[in-house]
């Protein structure tokens, strides 16, 4: 197989002390702690191979990387299942969004839960790269589709899907990670927090769509922190403004870390200048009641995020974290 090379990494918004911290999110995710909405998924994903502890994982590759050391090297066929890209659209100057068609007959093999990624096979190449789904999977029950979104790196995976791959360009995927959220969990209500950088913001995406989709009475609070260097590159900026407006969400903060971009920030979400950082998450905290934190992001940003919520006062077994 030919292995994918990691990308280069961008600044993003939290701390000063994380560096520079801006890519993709991608596959081996770890939670603290288990049980509940927060430890697994729905069948027949339960018989899938993310299916280990919910103790910390070993880093992962980067943006577009295989999502785990298993997948890098295990040449079946079990799981994988062919879908073509029915649309291309660019999301930001280096993000491009992929919806892929899945036929009937492929849908079992393609069921996931919000928050988990898939390995994507292209022929000629011989290791797969592994991006978060940012669907829902209500979109693949309805539409037949799932969507990612794929930032420009050196992975010979996203160099295809950014410069060769058009409509109707088939692939081969897997669906994998325990990064998830089951909304049919006994504690499914339970308020979340999502922290993301960059394109860490898709598996997040997926969870915060799926969740504000439950009935009301099934319905969590959310809270959306999400970092980018300008306001350009801040994905999805106009639905989570409208997510904002329409009150899906009980506090949203979209952190800018560079100028430039205002205007297009999103209506409904407050756009900040400055790094995601200790103030910041216990303004998110304050919103809501008793949360579960998601972070998504390289393992600086998850491991900053972590502490300070630690500090702040959220237990252990309540953060949730993907890294990568």
């Amino acid at each position: 197989m030919l292995a994918t090379a990691k990308p280069q990494r961008t600044g993003l918004g939290l701390s000063p002390l994380l560096g520079r911290c801006f890519g993709g999110c991608v596959r081996r995710c770890a939670g603290a702690g288990s049980g509940g909405a927060f430890a697994s998924a729905p069948p027949p994903l339960q018989r899938r191979a993310w299916q280990h502890t919910q103790a910390l994982d070993a880093q992962a590759d980067g943006h577009g990387a295989p999502s785990s050391t298993r997948d890098a090297h295990d040449t079946s066929t079990a799981g994988v299942f062919s879908a073509s890209i029915a649309s291309i659209e660019r999301l930001t100057p280096t993000v491009q969004g992929f919806r892929f068609a899945v036929s009937a007959t492929a849908r079992d093999a393609a069921s996931f839960a919000p928050g988990q990624w898939v390995d994507l096979f292209v022929d000629g190449l011989e290791r797969p790269g592994g991006f978060s789904i940012v669907s829902s999977p209500e979109e693949l029950r309805r539409q037949g589709t799932l969507t990612l979104a794929v930032k420009a790196s050196s992975s010979p995976v996203v160099g295809w899907l950014h410069s060769e791959a058009r409509v109707g360009s088939r692939v081969r995927m897997r669906v994998g990670g325990k990064f998830v959220w089951d909304a049919a969990a006994a504690d499914a209500r339970r308020p979340l927090l999502l922290v993301a950088g960059g394109v860490g913001l898709t598996p997040l995406l997926s969870i915060l769509r799926s969740a504000a989709a439950q009935p009301p009475n099934s319905r969590p609070n959310l809270a959306l922190l999400l970092s980018a260097q300008t306001a350009d590159e801040l994905l999805y900026r106009e639905e989570i403004g409208e997510r904002v407006a329409a009150g899906e969400l009980e506090h949203c903060a979209l952190h800018c870390t560079r100028g430039g971009g205002e205007a297009a920030a999103g209506k409904g979400a407050e756009l900040r200048h400055g790094r995601i950082d200790k103030a910041a998450l216990e303004g998110a905290l304050r919103a809501l009641s008793g949360p579960v934190a998601y972070i998504c992001g390289p393992p600086a940003l998850c491991g900053a995020v972590e502490a300070a919520l630690t500090e702040l006062g959220l237990p252990a077994a309540d953060i949730r974290r993907e890294r990568w």
